[in-house]
C-alpha cells in the first residue's frame, strides 16, 4: 500500500517538469517578440519609407565615424523625433558591435543636457541590451556565435559562470569591457530577463551620467585639464568595478 502511494505521488513530477519546460518556452518566446519586434517593425518601416531610409542613411556613417558632432547636428534637426533617433542608434550599435556606444551618449548629452541626456542613455542602453539578451535567449547559442566571434563569446561565458548574476553589474561598471558579447551570453544562461534588465540599468548609471556630462565639454573645449579630469573619471569608474569584483570574489571564498 505505501508502496503504491510513494509511486503515485512521485508520478505527476515528469509532468510538471513538462509543463514548467513549455512556460519557460512560452516566456522566451514572448521575450523574444518584446524584445525584436521593435527592431523588425522600424526596419520594415525604413524598408517602405524612402524619406525615414534617407534619414537613416545620414546617421549611420555618423554613427560608424564617431563624429559626434555631426550626430548631434543630424539629430538636433529631427526634433521632437530626436529620443527616437538616438534610441535607434543604440540599438544598431549595440548589434553593430563593437561600435562604442559613448558616441551617442555624447550626443544625448549635447541634445537634452547632462542629466536628461544620460538618464536617457541610460534607458536606451538598458533596451539595447534588452535587444541582445533577447536574441540570445530566443535563438540560442549557434545564432548568437554567429553574431558575436566566438572568442568574444567564451570570454563572456567564462565572465558569466564567474560571477553569476553580479557578472552583469560588473561589466557594466567597468566602461572598457564590452557589454554586447555579455548580454547575448546572459539570454543564452537561465538568468532571468528581470534581474538582467535592473542590473543592466543600475550598473550604467556612473559611466552613462558621466559620459552625458563630461562628453559636450570636452568637444566644446578640448583642454588639458579637461581630458586629465575625464580619463580619472574613467578610471574611477572601473576602480569601482574591479572593487565590487574583487568584493563578491572575497565573499564567494568565505562562502
Amino acid at each position: 500500500m505505501s508502496e503504491s502511494l510513494s509511486e503515485n505521488s512521485e508520478s505527476p513530477q515528469p509532468d510538471r517538469e513538462s509543463h514548467d519546460d513549455r512556460s519557460a518556452h512560452r516566456w522566451s518566446v514572448i521575450l523574444v517578440v518584446t524584445a525584436t519586434l521593435p527592431v523588425v517593425v522600424a526596419t520594415l518601416v525604413l524598408l517602405i519609407h524612402p524619406t525615414l531610409r534617407g534619414i537613416v542613411g545620414e546617421g549611420w556613417p555618423l554613427l560608424v565615424d564617431r563624429d559626434i558632432a555631426g550626430l548631434s547636428e543630424w539629430a538636433r534637426e529631427l526634433g521632437w523625433w530626436a529620443p527616437v533617433a538616438t534610441l535607434g542608434l543604440m540599438v544598431a550599435q549595440a548589434l553593430a558591435f563593437p561600435i562604442p556606444a559613448f558616441a551617442v551618449t555624447f550626443s544625448n548629452g549635447i541634445l537634452f543636457g547632462a542629466f536628461w541626456g544620460g538618464l536617457w542613455s541610460i534607458a536606451s542602453g538598458t533596451f539595447a541590451a534588452f535587444v541582445c539578451f533577447g536574441i540570445g535567449r530566443g535563438l540560442g547559442e549557434p545564432v548568437v556565435a554567429k553574431l558575436v566571434s566566438r572568442r568574444a563569446l567564451d570570454a563572456a561565458s567564462r565572465f558569466m559562470q564567474e560571477h553569476g548574476v553580479f557578472a552583469i553589474l560588473i561589466a557594466r561598471l567597468m566602461p572598457f569591457v564590452p557589454f554586447d558579447p555579455i548580454s547575448y551570453a546572459a539570454g543564452v544562461t537561465r538568468m532571468s530577463a528581470g534581474v538582467f534588465v535592473v542590473a543592466t540599468f543600475i550598473g550604467q548609471i556612473p559611466a552613462g551620467m558621466f559620459y552625458a556630462y563630461y562628453g559636450p565639454k570636452i568637444l566644446e573645449e578640448p583642454s588639458a585639464r579637461l581630458i586629465v579630469t575625464m580619463a580619472l573619471g574613467l578610471v574611477a569608474i572601473g576602480l569601482l568595478g574591479w572593487l565590487v569584483r574583487r568584493l563578491l570574489a572575497c565573499r564567494g571564498s568565505r562562502g
